[in-house]
């Protein structure tokens, strides 16, 4: 497992972005893992990069969309609760024998 997409609070802006972009192909590769792991990074990235923001003395622009990364937040975790636990072991099914009628007896 590489170190370099887990992240935290103290990790750079440009290292969330980076977990982020290397993350962000969790349903081609079936990775319910790299699905948390983006999920966090877009979790940071709401919460650190601003909505709107003016910078220098020519007013550059600075904008980011709060709203889609919260869109792919809710995506991913649609796609962790109906499809990531196919991949992690949670396929396996247990027999309900609660209902079945005794013989013999």
């Amino acid at each position: 497992m590489s170190t370099a997409n887990i992240i935290g609070s103290n990790s750079s802006l440009a290292e969330v972005a980076a977990c982020y972009d290397d993350n962000a192909s969790y349903i081609e590769d079936q990775s319910p893992t790299k699905a948390r792991r983006f999920i966090t990074a877009c979790n940071i990235l709401i919460r650190r990069v601003p909505g709107f923001s003016e910078q220098g003395a020519m007013n550059q622009r600075l904008s980011f969309d709060i709203e889609e990364l919260s869109k792919q937040v809710a995506e991913a975790r649609r796609w962790l609760a109906t499809e990531g636990y196919r991949y992690e072991g949670g396929s396996t099914r247990y027999a309900d024998n609660s209902r079945m009628r005794r013989w013999g007896r």
